[in-house]
């Protein structure tokens, strides 16, 4: 039996006893004033007795609400043996105080046989056989002169079975409430077990939730990790076909293009610009690519990106430089913009630092995943440059002197035709041709040695190159001392700039190992349509006109067609 169902039990009894308790004072003030008894200790006697069973009563109420007290159980049933022994002895008890003190004997060794720990023969039945003994004595006290003679001796019958019925009494609710302490025992293991089973299943469900979790997690990781692999994916397919891109290209500018909008097509970062210094792949001028997410980040990128080439180039900076990031600006290039992100990755060919590329975001979160991309596009823009650099190279050799570094006159014989094509497609095409030869030439080398003669011709042809890059033509050692001029220009103009380069020539003085020669050419020019209709003729026309200037009197600046203008010409400057 649970304490609590005994606490809940008892307290519920303890309103039964209290009932009870004044109904034996009430009995016993009865007896005392009714007459029924005359002895005058026998009030003070029960009463004293009856408040110190209700003090145990109590006692035991308040004691039940922290330990079962078996001992206090007992004390209570001695104290009721006492108290009626105490009683017959005085004599004079009424008969109806004894009976209810029957009754209430008789409840008491029932509530100690159900609210007891344990039960033994050694502890409940002596105090039941006690009790008993003790009623029978008062009981033969009272009633010896009442039923005498065989009605004595038969009322030991009565008293024995008074005892009978007590033994049977506590055998009956002995196994009653064993039979339940039992189911309960059996219960309380079975709920034990089931809160056993409650905390493994607990425990369970903790694991699985945590593997849920941790699936869930690796789902998140899976799905960021696939989506990591689709973009890394995207930007290795993208850079593959920039490199077939650039496998067919030789065009370094359009390759540089290609790279920065592959950059903002696949990153889409706010700004990509390209910077390649002059002279990397025979650029006279430096070249820049520049494009933006939004416009507003043009302003003042093409100044920014030559700052930040020639901060790197001045301290030969080769690894990728962090000028902004997360909005701190450890460098001041870029700082007036919006922009939080800005890196730039040197482009390096041989230790040498030819270009750079500035990759710039607004966004927080964008260098998150690394530089490699953009190393990658670098990396892959340099191979094709070197690739493109030896193709031109090879090109150039192909087309150039290796003298003067002018156009051949088997490269001449390509484009030239090209030219003429494209001029007559245009109705307001122009073309010019001046042939240059050195005069007295044959003389310079005999006089001073061929060495002599290369370096006249090498400035010759340097001289002649210049005025093709100022004027936009085309310089060409068409022989040995023959030299081609060629201009978009119509005739006027071509000979204004002829009598310009003439002077230059005629003014120049080579120093050959302390010794100093001057020299002088003559010109002769034909220009379509002004001196031919036919613009397929102007080139052996040009050459008339030569031919014209060195018959007669060399030096001279010959138009085809109107040749005796030259003879009256002062050409001495």
């Amino acid at each position: 039996m649970s304490l609590e169902f005994k606490k809940d039990l008892f307290s519920q009894l303890g309103k039964i006893h209290r009932a009870l308790y004044g109904f034996i004072a009430a009995i016993i003030c009865f007896s005392r004033f009714s007459g029924a008894s005359d002895s005058p200790t026998f009030l003070i006697y029960n009463l004293l007795f009856l408040l110190a069973i209700i003090l145990f009563d109590e006692l035991l109420i308040f004691n039940l609400k922290k330990i079962n007290n078996q001992f206090i159980f007992m004390l209570r049933s001695f104290m009721i043996i006492i108290l009626i022994a105490g009683a017959g002895l005085i004599g004079n008890m009424p008969i109806i105080t004894f009976g209810v003190y029957a009754i209430w004997g008789f409840i008491v060794i029932v509530e100690d046989s159900i609210f007891g720990d344990f039960f033994d023969d050694f502890g409940s039945m002596p105090r039941r056989i006690s009790l008993t003994i003790v009623y029978s004595l008062g009981a033969v006290v009272l009633m010896w002169d009442v039923l005498p003679g065989i009605w004595a001796i038969g009322f030991f019958f009565f008293i024995s079975a008074y005892v009978l019925c007590s033994i049977l009494e506590y055998t009956v609710i002995r196994n009653v409430v064993k039979v339940y302490d039992d189911k309960y025992t059996e219960q309380m293991f079975l709920n034990e077990d089931i809160q056993a089973e409650n905390e493994q299943l607990k425990t369970y469900r903790d694991r699985v939730e945590m593997v849920n979790n941790e699936i869930n997690f690796q789902r998140i990781n899976l799905t960021k990790a696939n989506s990591d692999l689709e973009k890394l994916n995207l930007e290795i397919r993208s850079l593959i076909n920039v490199m077939k891109f650039f496998s067919n290209s030789f065009d370094v500018e359009k390759n540089s293009y290609v790279m920065v909008n592959n950059i903002m097509e696949i990153k889409k970062p706010m700004l990509v610009s390209m910077y390649l210094d002059k002279g990397v792949y025979m650029n006279s001028e430096p070249h820049i690519d520049v494009l933006v997410g939004e416009e507003k980040f043009r302003d003042g990128a093409y100044h920014e990106t030559v700052r930040i080439f020639e901060y790197i180039k001045l301290r030969k900076i080769m690894e990728p430089l962090t000028i902004c990031e997360d909005n701190n600006y450890k460098y001041p290039y870029f700082s007036k913009s919006d922009l939080t992100n800005v890196i730039a990755i040197p482009a390096v060919d041989n230790n040498t630092i030819y270009g750079v590329l500035i990759v710039a975001s607004d966004n927080f979160e964008f260098l998150d995943r690394g530089l490699a991309f953009y190393e990658s596009s670098i990396t892959d823009f340099t191979a094709a440059l070197i690739s493109t650099k030896l193709y031109l190279k090879t090109e150039d050799m192909a087309k150039k002197d290796g003298l003067t570094q002018i156009y051949n006159r088997y490269y001449f014989n390509e484009f030239y035709n090209t030219m003429i094509e494209n001029i007559c497609k245009d109705e307001d095409g122009v073309l010019s041709v001046a042939m240059i030869d050195i005069d007295l030439f044959k003389s310079i080398n005999d006089t001073y040695g061929h060495l002599a003669g290369d370096e006249v011709i090498k400035s010759v042809a340097r001289l002649d190159a210049e005025y093709a890059r100022k004027y936009k033509g085309h310089a060409v050692r068409y022989g040995g001392e023959e030299f081609l001029l060629i201009l978009n220009k119509p005739l006027e103009e071509t000979y204004t700039i002829l009598k310009e380069l003439h002077k230059d020539i005629n003014s120049c003085v080579i120093n050959f190992n302390g010794t100093y020669i001057r020299i002088n050419v003559s010109i002769g020019v034909a220009s379509y349509p002004s001196t031919n209709t036919d613009i397929h003729e102007v080139l052996d026309s040009a050459d008339k006109a030569l031919y014209f200037s060195k018959e007669n009197g060399r030096g001279k600046i010959v138009i085809y067609g109107r040749e005796e203008e030259a003879l009256h010409e002062d050409f001495s400057y």
